[in-house]
């Protein structure tokens, strides 16, 4: 699967607010001899309707991260 791309879910989403919380997890395994790459987007939902067509709401932005560097930090 090297290189490929997949979805492993997405948030609900928070209308109208500058400091979003979100309630849902995303559950993920663990595997800690093997370097885990994943990618979080945000986007500003402008279409309610059309949540799933992602060229109708603004990108906000990508982070990009080793699941080995969340589980081994501090907080």
């Amino acid at each position: 699967m090297k290189g490929r791309r997949i979805k492993l879910g997405e948030t609900e989403v928070v209308p109208d607010s500058l400091n979003p919380k979100w309630v849902k997890n995303i559950i993920v395994d663990y595997y800690f001899e093997m370097q885990q790459l994943f990618s979080v987007e945000v986007y500003d939902a402008d279409d309610i309707n059309k949540l799933k067509d992602l060229s109708r709401h603004d990108f906000i932005g990508r982070y990009n991260f080793t699941l080995g560097k969340v589980v081994s930090s501090k907080d």
